[in-house]
């Protein structure tokens, strides 16, 4: 089962206008520098009460501003009317252009807003470790972990996590018996070493010197790896 929409044009826009309706559980899911994406999301399943039989994300895009709350229990989405524009303008610094829509979100208590360019939904069978549908980065079929550490900042918007039962079936049939973490030191703090912190783990070095230049070349901290064994 698959269904979707998205708004984009001037006339979808229209003062007042209701673009989505929902009474399911919605939660902030996801958030990417690249295009100023914002997912909300309702779990396949969610909360094991409901048994909802399909997964449904929620996308903005560019997000310029907004106000929203971790958790929506039932939600609206629709067009701001003149006046809510009017007032929610005041409250953004800068001033949205033209090209900027104002959506408003409305659930139990005081409406949340999104000042975005676009806004679509997308429902579908898919489960918390796959990709949002909106994602056109992922390669089909391509294992998760082949070039990007196993849960990417965008929590899933635009990558893939790779369950348990995947991780041990990899490192059981193939050679790896080590992971390598990227570890990150920002500096040292007066009379005491900085602390130390690990912020990503892969399968192969190649990977993880990969990362390690990626990061070198923003020019803070110390980033260095640390090969690590793993039982199988």
């Amino acid at each position: 089962m698959e269904s979707s929409r998205w708004f984009n044009t001037e006339q979808a826009f229209a003062p007042g206008r209701e673009l989505f309706r929902s009474t399911r559980r919605f939660s902030l899911w996801a958030q990417t520098v690249s295009h100023g994406q914002t997912l909300l999301r309702s779990r396949k399943g969610a909360d094991g009460r409901s048994g909802e039989p399909t997964r449904v994300d929620l996308l903005f895009k560019p997000v310029r501003a907004m106000k929203l709350r971790q958790d929506y229990h039932g939600l609206v989405v629709r067009c701001a009317t003149a006046e809510e524009a009017a007032g929610i303008r005041e409250q953004v610094a800068p001033t949205p252009t033209g090209d900027d829509r104002i959506l408003v979100l409305e659930t139990g208590g005081s409406p949340d807003f999104v000042v975005s360019g676009a806004f679509g939904w997308y429902e579908d069978l898919g489960g918390d470790l796959e990709p949002s549908p909106f994602s056109s980065a992922v390669e089909e079929g391509r294992p998760p972990w082949s070039d990007q550490v196993l849960l990417g900042v965008d929590g899933g918007l635009t990558s893939r996590a790779a369950s348990l039962e995947e991780l041990v079936e990899a490192v059981a049939r193939t050679r790896y018996r080590y992971v390598y973490v990227l570890m990150f030191r920002l500096g040292d703090f007066p009379g005491a070493a900085g602390p130390a912190t690990p912020t990503s783990v892969f399968l192969t070095r190649a990977e993880a010197e990969r990362e390690r230049a990626r990061r070198l070349a923003s020019g803070a901290g110390e980033w260095w790896i640390e090969q690590t064994p793993i039982a199988v």
